[in-house]
Formats: structure tokens, sequence, C-alpha cells
């Protein structure tokens, strides 16, 4: 639990969790794998990483102050549904073809192989894993109290996320299940 008082409030700027936030990267690309709250259009990953985060580190604070977070997804492109902390298409989209093309040209402009979200639950308790292994899920809804908007509980499905080079595997309680990354 974060001790906080009511002058700072944890997401306030000067709180334990908004002083954190404010320094951390919204979109980042490690060896050849792109990590992102929800993921990076190609619109966004053409800015590139640096560009990006700058944007969403000078953004954040006025975010955080606005009060009224919906409308702030508007004032703040890089907070809003297609930035890279709320893009839900890779996940969510079913034309797997147009998904594909998308992530093509968003890993293309980020020179990377394979995109890495999370808070997009998945509808398994395994990650969700599209393109040929080039865009994985890993909100397999690990926390106990996670409910779907209709109340249903649906949680508490451990995973863990590996990768070792080229080799992606995904960890359960129950084994371990490599995950093909297209072909290199």
């Amino acid at each position: 639990m974060v001790a906080h008082d009511e002058q700072h409030p944890p997401f306030s700027e000067h709180g334990e969790i908004g002083r954190w936030l404010k320094h951390l990267p919204i979109m980042q690309v490690i060896d050849g794998t792109v990590y992102a709250h929800g993921g990076v259009s190609p619109y966004w990953a053409k800015l590139g990483c640096e560009r990006t985060n700058l944007q969403a580190q000078k953004s954040i604070k006025r975010y955080i102050h606005s009060g009224d977070l919906l409308a702030a997804k508007m004032q703040f492109p890089v907070f809003g549904d297609n930035g890279p902390a709320w893009y839900r298409r890779y996940a969510y989209d079913k034309d797997e073809a147009a998904v594909s093309e998308l992530l093509d040209e968003a890993l293309e402009a980020l020179g990377a192989q394979r995109m890495v979200v999370a808070h997009s639950p998945t509808r398994s308790p395994k990650m969700h894993v599209r393109c040929q292994g080039k865009f994985i899920d890993i909100d397999t809804k690990i926390s106990r109290f996670f409910k779907w908007p209709d109340g249903t509980p649906d949680g508490n499905h451990l995973s863990a996320l590996e990768i070792i080079g080229d080799q992606v595997t995904a960890i359960y309680p129950d084994g371990r299940e490599l995950i093909s990354c297209g072909a290199d």
C-alpha cells in the first residue's frame, strides 16, 4: 500500500506514483522487441520512441491534473485511444490481415521484430499471440480481483514472458510454451 497524505495524493505530480510515472517511457524498444502499455500504432511508431516518450513526459503532468481523464485523452493524443497507452487494435480487431499489415508497418518503423503489450485482457488464461508471433499480449489477468465489465470474475491466471535471444517463451504454472516469432 502506498502511503500518502491529502496534500500529495499518489497520482499527483508530487505523489509517490506521479513522481515515478512522469519519468518512465510510454514505449520502448529493447533488443528488437517493442514494449508498450496498449500498443504502438504506425503513426506513433513513425514518430519514434524518443519523440513519443518526450511528448508523453511533457503531457503527463497536465494529463494527471486535468481531473477528467476521459476528456484529457482528447487533449493529449499520446494518452488517447490511438496513443501507445490505450491503442487496442492489435489485441481486439478480428481482421487478422489488417492487423498484420498495421503491425508490420509499426515494427518496420521502429526497427523491431515483435511487440509486447499488456493491459488488454486476454479472453483466455493464456497470452494472446497473433501475426505469427510478432504480437504478444501478456495480460492474462493475473490479479485475482479481475472482473469483466459485466461483473464476471476471471482472474488469478499467472504467467510470465521470457525472451532470450530469438527464443520467446510463455511461462505458466503448468508449463512453458515456445512462441514462434516469424521468419527472420
